[in-house]
Protein backbone atom coordinates (compact mmCIF):
# COMPACT_ATOMS: atom_id res chain seq x y z
CA UNK A 1 0.00 0.00 0.00
CA UNK A 2 1.46 3.63 -0.88
CA UNK A 3 1.35 6.32 2.05
CA UNK A 4 -1.99 7.58 0.55
CA UNK A 5 -3.73 4.63 0.22
CA UNK A 6 -2.70 3.67 4.19
CA UNK A 7 -3.81 7.30 5.07
CA UNK A 8 -6.94 6.92 2.96
CA UNK A 9 -7.33 3.80 4.64
CA UNK A 10 -6.73 5.02 8.46
CA UNK A 11 -9.49 8.03 7.17
CA UNK A 12 -12.22 5.71 6.50
CA UNK A 13 -11.26 3.71 9.35
CA UNK A 14 -12.05 6.85 11.79
CA UNK A 15 -15.23 7.39 10.24
CA UNK A 16 -16.13 3.75 10.84
CA UNK A 17 -15.02 4.15 14.61
CA UNK A 18 -17.04 7.38 15.16
CA UNK A 19 -20.47 5.55 13.91
CA UNK A 20 -19.48 3.03 16.83
CA UNK A 21 -18.63 4.78 19.83
CA UNK A 22 -14.95 5.45 19.06
CA UNK A 23 -13.74 2.05 18.61
CA UNK A 24 -13.15 -0.31 16.16
CA UNK A 25 -14.01 -4.59 17.13
CA UNK A 26 -9.99 -5.71 16.83
CA UNK A 27 -6.95 -3.73 16.50
CA UNK A 28 -5.02 -2.97 12.88
CA UNK A 29 -1.86 -4.25 13.38
CA UNK A 30 0.32 -1.69 11.61
CA UNK A 31 1.51 1.53 13.30
CA UNK A 32 -0.48 3.76 11.40
CA UNK A 33 -3.48 2.55 13.27
CA UNK A 34 -2.19 2.52 17.00
CA UNK A 35 -4.18 5.39 17.87
CA UNK A 36 -7.42 3.69 17.28
CA UNK A 37 -9.22 2.56 20.05
CA UNK A 38 -10.44 -1.41 20.31
CA UNK A 39 -13.35 -3.72 22.04
CA UNK A 40 -10.91 -6.60 21.56
CA UNK A 41 -6.85 -7.09 21.75
CA UNK A 42 -4.53 -10.01 21.69
CA UNK A 43 -5.76 -11.81 24.75
CA UNK A 44 -7.59 -14.60 22.37
CA UNK A 45 -4.93 -15.22 20.52
CA UNK A 46 -2.44 -15.66 23.26
CA UNK A 47 -4.87 -18.04 25.00
CA UNK A 48 -4.87 -20.08 21.57
CA UNK A 49 -1.47 -19.61 20.11
CA UNK A 50 0.05 -21.81 22.42
CA UNK A 51 -2.86 -24.94 21.74
CA UNK A 52 -2.37 -24.85 17.90
CA UNK A 53 -0.79 -28.08 16.69
CA UNK A 54 2.34 -28.02 15.76
CA UNK A 55 1.87 -29.72 12.47
CA UNK A 56 -0.86 -27.89 11.45
CA UNK A 57 -0.94 -26.47 8.20
CA UNK A 58 -3.85 -25.03 7.31
CA UNK A 59 -6.72 -23.09 9.24
CA UNK A 60 -10.70 -21.49 8.71
CA UNK A 61 -11.08 -18.35 10.43
CA UNK A 62 -14.95 -18.22 10.89
CA UNK A 63 -16.37 -14.37 10.89
CA UNK A 64 -13.14 -13.05 10.13
CA UNK A 65 -14.35 -9.28 10.46
CA UNK A 66 -11.53 -7.38 9.69
CA UNK A 67 -9.31 -10.26 9.22
CA UNK A 68 -7.37 -10.28 12.67
CA UNK A 69 -6.78 -13.52 13.76
CA UNK A 70 -6.48 -14.46 9.80
CA UNK A 71 -3.33 -12.21 9.86
CA UNK A 72 -2.20 -13.43 13.27
CA UNK A 73 -2.84 -17.46 12.16
CA UNK A 74 -1.12 -16.46 8.97
CA UNK A 75 2.30 -14.95 10.36
CA UNK A 76 2.10 -18.32 12.59
CA UNK A 77 2.42 -20.18 9.51
CA UNK A 78 -0.69 -21.29 8.51
CA UNK A 79 -2.72 -21.15 5.01
CA UNK A 80 -5.50 -19.29 6.04
CA UNK A 81 -9.36 -19.14 4.76
CA UNK A 82 -11.13 -16.12 6.05
CA UNK A 83 -15.03 -16.31 6.31
CA UNK A 84 -17.01 -13.12 6.45
CA UNK A 85 -20.61 -12.86 5.67
CA UNK A 86 -20.83 -9.22 6.22
CA UNK A 87 -20.60 -7.56 2.63
CA UNK A 88 -20.27 -4.07 4.94
CA UNK A 89 -16.84 -5.60 6.03
CA UNK A 90 -15.01 -6.83 2.95
CA UNK A 91 -13.89 -3.98 1.71
CA UNK A 92 -11.88 -3.30 4.93
CA UNK A 93 -11.06 -6.88 5.27
CA UNK A 94 -9.93 -6.72 1.61
CA UNK A 95 -7.53 -3.61 2.08
CA UNK A 96 -6.15 -4.67 5.59
CA UNK A 97 -4.83 -7.15 4.18
CA UNK A 98 -3.23 -5.61 1.80
CA UNK A 99 -1.89 -3.32 4.43
CA UNK A 100 -0.61 -6.13 6.14
CA UNK A 101 0.86 -8.11 3.00
CA UNK A 102 -0.89 -10.74 3.53
CA UNK A 103 -2.06 -13.78 1.61
CA UNK A 104 -4.73 -15.48 3.44
CA UNK A 105 -7.81 -16.15 0.75
CA UNK A 106 -11.22 -14.32 1.76
CA UNK A 107 -14.49 -16.52 1.69
CA UNK A 108 -16.73 -13.67 1.08
CA UNK A 109 -19.86 -15.87 1.48
CA UNK A 110 -21.61 -17.77 4.31
CA UNK A 111 -19.63 -21.06 5.60
CA UNK A 112 -23.01 -23.03 5.48
CA UNK A 113 -22.44 -21.89 1.54
CA UNK A 114 -19.32 -24.12 1.37
CA UNK A 115 -19.25 -27.47 -0.42
CA UNK A 116 -18.24 -31.22 0.06
CA UNK A 117 -15.99 -31.98 2.73
CA UNK A 118 -14.15 -29.05 4.41
CA UNK A 119 -10.46 -30.21 5.43
CA UNK A 120 -8.82 -27.32 7.71
CA UNK A 121 -6.13 -28.37 10.48
CA UNK A 122 -7.46 -25.60 13.05
CA UNK A 123 -11.05 -23.77 13.06
CA UNK A 124 -11.67 -20.78 14.99
CA UNK A 125 -15.27 -20.20 16.46
CA UNK A 126 -15.24 -17.19 18.67
CA UNK A 127 -17.60 -15.66 19.75
CA UNK A 128 -19.88 -16.59 16.37
CA UNK A 129 -21.62 -20.08 16.92
CA UNK A 130 -24.28 -18.78 19.47
CA UNK A 131 -25.55 -16.48 16.10
CA UNK A 132 -26.09 -20.09 14.55
CA UNK A 133 -28.52 -21.39 17.46
CA UNK A 134 -31.17 -18.50 17.47
CA UNK A 135 -33.91 -20.55 14.88
CA UNK A 136 -33.49 -23.91 14.43
CA UNK A 137 -32.71 -23.57 10.54
CA UNK A 138 -29.89 -22.22 11.56
CA UNK A 139 -28.65 -25.10 13.62
CA UNK A 140 -29.69 -27.30 11.22
CA UNK A 141 -27.44 -25.63 9.31
CA UNK A 142 -24.68 -25.69 11.49
CA UNK A 143 -25.15 -29.52 12.09
CA UNK A 144 -24.61 -29.99 8.82
CA UNK A 145 -21.36 -27.92 8.66
CA UNK A 146 -20.09 -29.75 11.39
CA UNK A 147 -20.91 -32.97 10.09
CA UNK A 148 -18.82 -32.29 6.70
CA UNK A 149 -15.93 -30.97 8.94
CA UNK A 150 -12.53 -32.77 9.19
CA UNK A 151 -9.49 -30.72 11.62
CA UNK A 152 -7.48 -31.48 14.42
CA UNK A 153 -8.99 -29.25 16.74
CA UNK A 154 -11.68 -25.99 16.58
CA UNK A 155 -11.04 -23.55 18.96
CA UNK A 156 -14.66 -21.92 20.26
CA UNK A 157 -15.99 -18.81 22.48
CA UNK A 158 -18.86 -19.41 24.07
CA UNK A 159 -21.30 -16.91 24.75
CA UNK A 160 -23.45 -16.07 27.88
CA UNK A 161 -26.84 -17.49 28.18
CA UNK A 162 -27.67 -14.15 29.89
CA UNK A 163 -26.90 -11.88 27.03
CA UNK A 164 -30.03 -10.53 25.67
CA UNK A 165 -29.45 -11.09 22.35
CA UNK A 166 -30.54 -14.75 23.48
CA UNK A 167 -34.08 -13.93 24.04
CA UNK A 168 -36.20 -15.97 22.35
CA UNK A 169 -33.12 -18.29 20.23
CA UNK A 170 -34.27 -21.91 19.55
CA UNK A 171 -32.08 -23.06 22.11
CA UNK A 172 -29.41 -21.28 24.25
CA UNK A 173 -26.91 -23.87 25.44
CA UNK A 174 -24.64 -23.41 28.43
CA UNK A 175 -21.12 -23.29 27.43
CA UNK A 176 -20.17 -26.97 27.92
CA UNK A 177 -23.56 -28.09 27.06
CA UNK A 178 -22.10 -26.22 23.82
CA UNK A 179 -19.20 -27.98 23.90
CA UNK A 180 -21.71 -31.00 23.80
CA UNK A 181 -23.58 -30.39 20.74
CA UNK A 182 -20.28 -29.89 18.76
CA UNK A 183 -18.33 -32.69 19.60
CA UNK A 184 -21.70 -35.05 19.04
CA UNK A 185 -22.50 -33.37 15.54
CA UNK A 186 -18.41 -33.56 14.59
CA UNK A 187 -15.44 -35.85 14.08
CA UNK A 188 -14.71 -34.48 17.53
CA UNK A 189 -14.14 -36.53 20.69
CA UNK A 190 -13.03 -34.02 23.53
CA UNK A 191 -12.80 -30.64 24.62
CA UNK A 192 -11.03 -28.58 26.80
CA UNK A 193 -11.34 -25.27 28.43
CA UNK A 194 -8.51 -23.17 27.69
CA UNK A 195 -8.95 -19.31 28.96
CA UNK A 196 -11.73 -16.82 29.29
CA UNK A 197 -12.13 -13.22 28.11
CA UNK A 198 -14.53 -11.22 30.33
CA UNK A 199 -18.01 -13.68 30.70
CA UNK A 200 -17.47 -15.39 27.66
CA UNK A 201 -14.68 -18.92 27.76
CA UNK A 202 -12.41 -20.34 25.08
CA UNK A 203 -12.39 -24.14 24.62
CA UNK A 204 -9.99 -26.11 22.87
CA UNK A 205 -11.99 -29.39 21.01
CA UNK A 206 -10.48 -32.00 19.60
CA UNK A 207 -10.39 -34.52 17.98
Amino acid sequence: MTPEQIEQLHQDVLAYASRRKGRIYAPIDHPAFSDLAHEHGPERFEIIRRHIPADAKSALDIGTHWGYFAHLLERHGLQVTAAENMKEYLPFLERIRSLYGDSFTIYPHSIFEMDGKLTFDVVLALNIFHHFIKTETLQDRLVDFLGRLECQVIFFQAHSTHEGQMKGAYRNYEPEQFCDFIVANSMLVSYEKIGQVGARPVYKITA
